[in-house]
């Protein structure tokens, strides 16, 4: 668990955590706080940023993507690679929004004027509700599946799978059954 707290917390950190698998090496984070480096270098228990490749985002709101621009910049120019960010298939259109700007024009850094497009930074990975998609983590599968929930702009639940083991996170959500 790198944090516990609410779009308000002064004490924690706006909830988010990270899925190891067999080898500390390849990792599922869920969710993106705010200057995410510094809480995974405080909350991480030794889990190093570079090992970040797989993202899932459950909506758009800030206390859940406010540190992703910072991670996909990370990835970009100091791993050589994108970032992979999963998501439900309706937050997609409203992720490349809430990004492009701040992002695009950044197209100088790889040495020539100009925009680049989100997809230079981010593997943009919609999953359809109640489908199933597979993650290769050392040739060996990782199931993630997504349900929508119900709240104020298009959210997801997660449920991974890995070695017969089972997790979900339902992320911000009424009640529903």
């Amino acid at each position: 668990m790198l944090g516990v707290g609410t779009p308000f917390t002064v004490q924690h950190v706006t909830t988010s955590f990270v899925l190891s698998f067999d080898d500390f090496e390849h990792n599922l984070l869920v969710e993106v706080p705010d200057r995410f480096l510094s809480v995974l270098d405080r909350y991480g228990n030794g889990i190093e940023p570079e090992t970040i490749e797989n993202v899932y985002i459950s909506h758009i709101h800030g206390d859940h993507v406010n540190g992703l621009e910072g991670l996909g910049f990370w990835n970009r120019f100091v791993n050589q690679r994108k970032t992979r960010v999963i998501m439900g298939e309706e937050v997609v259109p409203l992720f490349r929004q809430r990004f492009a700007g701040p992002m695009n024009p950044c197209g100088y850094l790889r040495g020539r004027l100009g925009t680049v497009d989100l997809d230079y930074y981010f593997e943009i990975t919609p999953v359809k509700e109640r489908k199933t998609i597979v993650l290769k983590v050392r040739d060996k599968p990782v199931k993630v599946e997504v349900m929508k929930t119900l709240h104020c702009t298009p959210t997801y639940a997660i449920k991974v799978e890995y070695k017969g083991k089972k997790i979900g996170y339902s992320s911000d959500t009424l009640f529903s059954s």
